[in-house]
């Protein structure tokens, strides 16, 4: 029982989320590298157990059973191999090892049903030994499985519980005492198996986290320009020819309110200035705040002349309303700069410099007619 609940708790374990896909691979990458290892393990422990049943055993246990088992084990082997030449979704691969473990299970369950029945026909003397055959094997098929707890666990539990029953309940105290310590080292087993996913969620978290804070604006939660220049270089080397454009910001105003209200107001605003950008471009391939009070936008293929254009007046429009942070501000607004591409150039460097260009321009005019208001 200490067994079956330490498997569930594994199986229950919390993932964060961010993760799972990557954990799925990751089981997937793990288990595909140890699959020869496993149906070896399947193919030798099955030809040993015929071997073993010779003698006035029935032949389903001498031939039939090891001929089965044998035969899966290769198919199977195969079928994983071809499938290791091919690159594999999360989805497929979430279904593959749905498959391991719905045939770790099987075969599990095959192979204690045979050592039980092969423990009662056997002499007194060598009972033990169809448990110890068992359970060596269950122990080996888990460790090649031992990033993947469900079907890890699973042949453990199956393979050994039978078998340590039946030792147990036996008049020899040798015997139960040899079930005993089946029982001991199957749940150290278990432990063990729990450990090493465990160890393997908390690296592929802790790979998350460092990507994150790597690509991550850690105040806006927006990527950051590293990010925003590798996604405009993946469109740039892109094959498909489509047109698209990016959109540069430069906030107005921005400063003389960060200089009155605080450095606190200040990131208050950059954070409510990421909020509305998200809001309003949710089809953008990217929203980046470049540093400071610089933002860019990546539109996607497909938006016209006309559709850019809409979007660069909302943004102004929105980015100038006022800010109900801790005191409400008003008076910021956006200048912008838009490049697209082919047109603007075909380069990361030209495209970003081209819609600089664009926003410094705006920027210029915007300055010489609040000059000439002011004279006025």
């Amino acid at each position: 029982m200490t067994a079956l609940r330490t498997m569930r708790a594994a199986l229950n374990m919390p993932v964060p989320y961010a993760i799972r896909q990557k954990l799925v691979l990751e089981q997937f990458d793990r288990v595909g590298a140890l699959i020869p290892v496993l149906y070896l393990t399947v193919a030798v422990m099955a030809i040993g157990a015929g071997v073993a049943a010779q003698g006035d055993f029935p032949l389903v246990y001498k031939s039939v059973l090891p001929t089965l088992l044998v035969g899966t084990a290769v198919v199977r082997y195969l079928q994983w191999r071809s499938r290791s030449k091919r690159k594999t979704t999360f989805e497929q691969a979430r279904r593959y090892l749905r498959g391991v473990t719905i045939m770790a299970i099987t075969i599990s369950v095959f192979a204690s049903l045979w050592a039980v029945s092969a423990y009662y026909q056997t002499h007194e003397t060598r009972r033990v030994l169809a448990g110890l055959f068992m359970t060596l094997s269950s122990f080996a098929v888990a460790s090649c499985l031992a990033s993947h707890p469900r079907a890890a666990n699973a042949t453990v539990v199956i393979g050994s519980t039978p078998v340590s029953i039946a030792m147990l309940t036996s008049q020899d105290l040798g015997i139960q005492a040899a079930g005993m310590c089946i029982v001991v080292v199957s749940f150290l087993q278990i432990h063990l198996v729990i450990s090493k996913y465990n160890e393997m969620v908390r690296a592929l978290t802790y790979q998350h986290e460092m990507q994150y804070l790597a690509n991550t604006d850690p105040l806006t939660d927006l990527v950051n320009r590293r990010v925003f220049a590798a996604r405009l270089e993946e469109a740039v080397q892109s094959e498909d020819d489509r047109p698209f454009a990016i959109a540069m910001l430069d906030l107005d105003g921005f400063k003389p309110a960060n200089d009155r209200y605080g450095h606190a107001v200040g990131d208050e605003i950059l954070v409510e200035i990421a909020h509305r950008l998200k809001a309003l471009c949710r089809n953008a391939q990217c929203v980046a705040r470049l540093g400071g009070d610089e933002f860019a936008v990546l539109f996607p293929r497909g938006f016209d002349v006309e559709l850019v254009d809409d979007h660069v007046q909302a943004i102004r429009a929105i980015l100038a309303l006022p800010y109900a942070v801790s005191r409400k501000v008003k008076g910021i607004t956006a200048s912008v700069g838009v490049a697209f591409h082919p047109q603007s150039g075909g380069t990361v460097s030209d495209l970003m410099h081209v819609a600089d260009q664009c926003l410094y321009a705006e920027k210029t005019l915007r300055k010489s007619q609040r000059s000439l208001s002011s004279v006025r």
